[in-house]
C-alpha cells in the first residue's frame, strides 16, 4: 500500500489511499479514534474532509438542552446517512437480544437467531412508521421498543394475541409487568376482577392504548349483570353529557368483564364501536331520538 495521503488531527486520525493496484483502483484506508477505534475501507471515498456537526446536549448547570458543535469526517457521515441506517438497526437488534444467555453449540443457531432479531427490528420500524405516517397516531401513544417486544414474546408463550396493555397516566413504564394484564382463559370465569373499573374518558377509550381494551375483546362474552352500588349511573352517559349534574340511573347494569357501569342503550354499541368519535356520536345521536320521542 502506498501512502498517498496521511494526516494526522490532535494524533487521532490517520488516513491513507492505494494507488496503482489495477484490481482495486482508489482504495481509502481511514481509522479515526472515537470512544475507541473505528476502521473504514472504502471505495466510494472521495474527499477526506471535516465537517461540522450540531447537536443538542443536556446541560446540567443551565438545566436545558443546548447546541453542541463537534468535528465528523465526510466518510462517517455518509455512512450514517446512506448505508439505510445499517447502524441503527445494529443498535436495536442489540438492545434485546435474544441469544444473550444462548450458547451457539450448533453453527446455525447463530444465523437463525440474526434472521429472528432483524425480523423483529423490521416489524417495529414497520409498526412506528405506520402509525405515524399512515395512521396519524402520536407519538406518545406508540408502544416503545421494549413494550412491543414484550407483546410479541407474551403472545408466543400463550399462542394467542391476548395482551392488554394498561398505561400508567403520569408515571414512568415499569419493568416488572405492573401495567400489563395477561388474559389466558377464555372463560368468563377466570377473566381477571379488578376492585375498581377502570374510569370511561376518551383516552381509556381508545382502540389502542386505552385501559379499556377489553371492551372490544371478542374472546369473551360481556354479559351485563346486576350492580351492587346503590345508585349506580351510566359511566359512557355522563362522558357525553355537557352537564355533569345529569346522571342515568335507569337500567343500569355492570359489564361482568369490563366492570364498568353502562345504561341498556349504552352496552353494546361500548363493547363494539371501537372509534371513540363514533362511539359518542352514535350515543349521542340515540339520545337525540329518545328526547324527541319524549317530547
Amino acid at each position: 500500500m502506498k501512502r498517498a495521503e496521511q494526516a494526522a488531527v490532535r494524533g487521532k486520525t490517520k488516513a491513507a489511499v492505494l494507488e496503482g493496484d489495477p484490481d482495486c483502483t482508489d482504495l481509502v484506508a481511514f481509522s479515526v479514534y472515537d470512544t475507541k477505534p473505528v476502521h473504514f475501507l472504502s471505495t466510494a471515498c472521495t474527499t477526506l474532509q471535516w465537517k461540522e456537526i450540531t447537536k443538542k446536549v443536556y446541560d446540567k448547570d443551565a438545566g436545558m438542552n443546548v447546541a453542541m458543535k463537534f468535528l465528523r469526517t465526510e466518510l462517517q457521515d455518509d455512512y450514517n446517512h446512506m448505508m439505510n441506517h445499517v447502524d441503527r438497526a445494529d443498535q436495536l437488534r442489540g438492545s434485546y437480544r435474544v441469544d444473550k444467555w444462548i450458547r451457539n453449540r450448533k453453527w446455525w443457531w447463530s444465523m437463525w437467531l440474526w434472521g429472528l432479531e432483524t425480523l423483529l427490528v423490521n416489524a417495529y420500524v414497520l409498526y412506528k412508521e405506520t402509525h405515524l405516517k399512515a395512521w396519524k397516531t402520536p407519538s406518545k401513544k406508540l408502544l416503545t421498543h421494549y413494550d412491543f417486544r414484550r407483546d410479541i414474546i407474551l403472545t408466543w408463550l400463550t399462542g394467542r394475541s391476548t395482551i392488554v396493555r394498561q398505561p400508567e397516566i403520569g408515571t414512568k413504564r415499569k419493568r416488572d409487568g405492573s401495567n400489563f394484564s395477561l388474559l389466558t382463559s377464555s372463560t368468563n370465569s377466570s377473566a381477571p376482577k379488578h376492585k375498581k373499573a377502570p374510569t370511561v374518558s376518551e383516552a381509556s377509550l381508545d382502540p389502542q392504548t386505552g385501559a379499556l381494551l377489553r371492551r372490544l375483546d371478542d374472546d369473551y362474552v360481556h354479559y351485563p349483570a346486576l350492580s351492587s352500588a346503590k345508585q349506580p349511573c351510566c359511566s359512557l352517559c355522563r362522558l357525553l353529557t355537557p352537564n355533569k349534574n345529569v346522571r342515568t340511573y335507569a337500567m343500569v347494569v355492570v359489564c361482568d368483564i369490563c366492570r364498568v357501569h353502562l345504561c341498556i342503550r349504552c352496552f353494546r354499541p361500548f363493547h363494539t364501536i371501537a372509534s371513540v368519535k363514533q362511539l359518542k356520536s352514535h350515543v349521542m345521536s340515540i339520545t337525540i331520538d329518545e328526547n324527541s320521542q319524549n317530547s
